[in-house]
């Protein structure tokens, strides 16, 4: 109804969106900060929904609003999630977006205690006796639950008889799931990790070595950047909100607590792990997404360089070499980014720290030092230009992957490396090619002694 493939919201969702209604404003930090109070909602936020003290319909008239508003914009053709955020600004004093993402925190927060109320699920139960008990999760059995305490009381009418399980929701799936980490371990991605729009990733890993620091690094790729929180559980079972993540960002309705981001797009955040009454026994990382699916690359543990091919890649090929009539190279530009063990790019890279090779047919060619031309710019990105060793040069049109190699001071160690599958391409010259030639003329060409100028002339 009125929404793009990909964009609905689930069942849960509308059943929070109407306990965050029943909240009185101005209760700030919780789900409405804003000047005031809603005349009609007077009860105690701090008891489950449900309790006899409370209303029995807080917030269900938010849906009825809803309703008449998605019909006054066309019923069935209307764009349900922008009315929404409409309503939700106008009458929560809080954006779709941000309550979104604070539904994506409580998913993940649910099966702790002490949870503070605009990231909790109310008709769970007892919220803050998620810590007290376990139980088996069906659909992990390796893993537990915690039982809230008062889910098998009887006492209350609005509670079944010998239910285990009030809430009736499963453990969320996590893509990284207590996995230990420490000095020696570290737990990351090679590939990108997609969120589709409005979803949701979560992880938790358990740190292994008290007094340390595990340092956790989310950076963006090539879609949209999520948005993310982190946060530390002690022994007890309490989450807490790490101090990097919980500046607020924006204003009025698009106020919200997020991890603080660097001019790239990265957040590097180092977790003490404490000892004794100050451990931490687990840390928890939400990544949300908007109405744009996004994706990130996660490493977290004491952390390890990275390098990054950013081009050529499969959907833009380097045309190579040709195969006939007579076998021929052409070079090849290739850009890439150098990252450390902070997740920092690299500056001043030489060409001493680098290696290329071309992949085929399992068998691996090392390109030679005079077959590559290191050339840096500006912000810790580079290109080489390149061309591909004759040896390397199949006897058919194909398809090549570029493996590139960050190596350590002396050259002999490998610190990281990239590979891009059927990144270059060998093709028949009798077929026809069409070359297009773009020339940067800025002043900018004139760096490093005319290399760049240079360089384009080489490649021309």
């Amino acid at each position: 109804m009125g929404q793009r493939p990909g964009q609905a919201l689930p069942k849960q969702y509308w059943q929070y969106f109407m306990e965050q209604y029943a909240l009185p404003l101005g209760l700030y930090p919780y789900a409405r900060p804003s000047e005031g109070t809603w005349a009609a909602i007077q009860s105690d936020p701090t008891l489950p929904l449900g309790d006899k003290t409370r209303a029995s319909d807080e917030g269900s008239n938010l849906l009825e609003l809803l309703y008449t508003k998605i019909k006054s914009a066309g019923g069935e053709k209307a764009p349900v999630l922008q009315v929404a955020d409409q309503l939700l600004t106008d009458n929560m004093k809080r954006s779709l977006d941000n309550l979104v993402l604070d539904f994506h925190t409580a998913v993940l927060l649910k099966d702790y205690k002490g949870v503070p109320v605009e990231w909790r699920f109310e008709w769970v139960g007892d919220f803050n006796a998620g810590g007290e008990g376990l139980i088996p999760d069906p659909e992990n059995p390796d893993k537990k639950l915690p039982v809230p305490q008062d889910s098998i009381e009887t006492s209350k009418p609005f509670q079944k008889p010998n239910d285990s399980r009030i809430d009736r929701l499963k453990r969320v799936k996590r893509i990284v799931d207590q996995v230990p980490v420490g000095p020696s371990d570290t737990v990351a991605n090679g590939t990108e990790e997609v969120i589709n729009a409005y979803g949701a990733a979560f992880l938790s890993v358990l740190p292994t070595a008290p007094n340390s620091v595990v340092t956790v690094r989310l950076r963006p790729a090539r879609r949209a950047v999520p948005r993310f929180r982190i946060f530390t559980v002690d022994s007890t079972g309490v989450p807490t909100l790490v101090p990097e993540c919980a500046k607020e960002e924006g204003k009025n309705a698009g106020r919200v607590r997020l991890c603080g981001r660097d001019s790239d797009g990265n957040v590097t955040v180092d977790v003490a792990t404490g000892i004794g009454n100050t451990a931490v026994a687990e840390i928890l990382i939400v990544a949300s997404a908007s109405a744009q699916p996004a994706s990130f690359f996660y490493e977290i543990g004491a952390g390890a360089p990275t390098i990054e091919i950013r081009g050529p890649t499969e959907s833009h090929q380097a045309l190579v070499g040709t195969t006939s009539p007579s076998p021929s190279l052409r070079p090849f530009l290739v850009e890439f980014v150098v990252r450390d063990t902070n997740g920092k790019v690299v500056p001043g890279l030489t060409a001493s720290r680098l290696r290329l090779r071309a992949v085929f047919n399992g068998t691996t060619t090392p390109f030679a030092d005079s077959d590559v031309q290191l050339l840096p710019l500006s912000g810790g990105v580079y290109f080489a230009k390149a061309t591909l060793p004759s040896s390397a040069l199949p006897s058919t049109s194909a398809d090549i992957d570029l493996k590139i190699e960050y190596l350590d001071q002396s050259g002999s160690e490998m610190l990281a490396s990239d590979t891009k599958q059927k990144a270059l391409r060998v093709e028949d010259a009798s077929k026809k090619v069409a070359t297009e030639l773009l020339i940067d003329v800025s002043n900018s060409m004139n760096e490093y002694d005319q290399k760049k100028l240079n360089a384009v002339k080489q490649a021309a």
